[in-house]
């Protein structure tokens, strides 16, 4: 592996991420941040935030020993116990949403989380955006631009699985809407979330073809870009896997799935935290009532073959012209467990001249 070569390009994804970093702090004995394998994503990178950590950690540590606190400042960062996996107790926002959902009020519980996004700082015009994140190289054919859902943590990290299979054959890079960190700004308007994803698609593509992929919700922001970009810019493609339309009576149930995922998958669970609710609040508030316009581009509609709800489900319709093609698993695993049925779908399509 080259030190300037990403993890990501190597198949991380959150949970093997989550193991890599427990391993790393029972090593070191120092507590690592969650997002640090996603925030320095190259061995170079890696090991220089880890050395300027345990720096810090042994300059307090000798202080503490100054000071009478401690008998040995290197057995005192060596000696920390760090465990592998210690998600922080919940916020009491996280709680009452957690609980909310528990409960089935799932929409009492998003109608909490948009009104806390009012009381964080709103940007004025688009925020700058984060660095993608690559997953795979591959030359000659349009890249992979990727959006994923607006659930928090709205990690590009769940394309990892999909990306995958493009590997060697062309690049595939994620994005992240603005406000999922601490001190970035919340979008006030649909247009200018819009308009800083469509700057950054604009980067990441840097002048090259390209085709926007957009999970769930992230199928929105996907195509409302697709929309936004002049006809220079524009998509050679836009591929949503199953998106479903913002008011679509199915959308609780798919919420529902995606809420649980939230409690119960501790790499999931473990990169929650107040920013992350309260710009998903933001996010699906903002979508309410939208519809898509045009569609200038090809689109794919990928569809999960099991229905939200099981047998009770429906398939929403997507308003748009689009191919639609339906790959195993549910509205989770077509993207985790059978990422890579998903990719070959939208692999097929993209061959004939994307």
């Amino acid at each position: 592996m080259a030190p300037t070569e990403t993890f990501t390009e190597l198949g991380l994804n959150s949970l093997s991420a989550m193991e890599l970093r427990g391993r790393l702090a029972s090593v070191t004995g120092v507590r690592l941040p969650v997002t640090v394998l996603f925030d320095h994503p190259t061995v170079e990178q890696l090991t220089k935030v880890v050395d300027e950590l345990m720096e810090e950690a042994e300059t307090e540590a000798e202080t503490e020993a100054g000071q009478g606190g401690v008998a040995s400042a290197g057995a005192a960062v060596r000696n920390v116990p760090v465990p592998a996996s210690a998600a922080a107790a919940p916020t009491p926002l996280m709680a009452l949403f957690r609980s909310a959902c528990a409960s089935g009020r799932i929409s009492e519980g998003l109608r909490l989380l948009g009104a806390a996004a009012h009381l964080r700082e709103e940007a004025a015009s688009p925020a700058a955006p984060r660095p993608p994140i690559r997953f795979a190289r591959g030359a000659g054919q349009a890249a992979l631009v990727c959006l994923p859902s607006f659930v928090a943590p709205a990690s590009p990290y769940q394309f990892a699985r999909f990306a995958s299979a493009f590997r060697g054959e062309r690049d595939v890079y994620a994005l992240t809407a603005a406000g999922y960190a601490d001190g970035e700004p919340l979008p006030g308007t649909v247009a200018s979330l819009v308009r800083a994803q469509a700057d950054a698609v604009r980067a990441c593509a840097d002048g090259r073809p390209f085709v926007l992929v957009g999970y769930s919700s992230g199928g929105w922001l996907a195509q409302a870009v697709a929309e936004e970009l002049a006809a220079g810019d524009r998509p050679s493609g836009v591929v949503l896997l199953d998106s479903y339309l913002p008011d679509d009576p199915e959308i609780l149930r798919i919420q529902s799935t995606l809420f649980d995922e939230l409690a119960t998958k501790p790499e999931v669970a473990d990169l929650v935290d107040d920013a992350n609710l309260t710009a998903m609040g933001r996010h699906l508030d903002l979508f309410r009532g939208w519809t898509p316009r045009r569609a200038a581009a090809p689109t794919l509609m990928v569809r999960a073959e099991e229905l939200p709800g099981g047998d009770d489900g429906a398939r929403s319709r997507w308003p748009l012209a689009h191919t639609e093609v339906s790959v195993p698993g549910s509205h989770v695993s077509m993207i985790d467990a059978f990422a890579d049925t998903t990719a070959r779908a939208v692999a097929s399509w993209l061959r004939p001249s994307r």
